[in-house]
């Protein structure tokens, strides 16, 4: 009995689950600006207000830090392209996800310094 699965049928069924993923992710997204600037008075990093400003903290860290570092780690798999390539397109998203969640850490130490 062969128990190997051909590349084919695991393209196939990786693409399946990433599309659903992404989907996942892009309704994450939306359904956290909705809250944000709906419930939560909106976000800017330069307000006076001190919750707009702690608002873009919850925005940016799960942007950074939980949907770019997946599009990264799915990226590096299933992008059709060369290897080098697929790496450095993993490396760059990776690195804009780092400097988005520093610029949430800062808006809640901005946050807390206005409080």
């Amino acid at each position: 009995m062969d128990y190997s699965i051909s590349r084919e049928t695991y393209r196939r069924s990786a693409s399946r689950i990433t599309v659903i993923a992404h989907l996942f992710g892009v309704t994450a997204i939306i359904l956290l600006l909705v809250w944000l600037l709906h419930y939560r008075e909106g976000l800017d990093i330069e307000s006076d207000n001190p919750y707009r400003v702690f608002n873009v903290h919850p925005f940016l860290m799960f942007f950074g830090f939980i949907f770019l570092a997946g599009e990264a780690m799915m990226a590096y798999k299933t992008v059709p392209a060369e290897h080098q390539l697929q790496k450095f397109l993993h490396m760059f998203v990776h690195l804009a996800a780092i400097c988005l969640g520093i610029v949430g850490i800062h808006a809640v130490f901005k946050f807390h310094d206005q409080t």
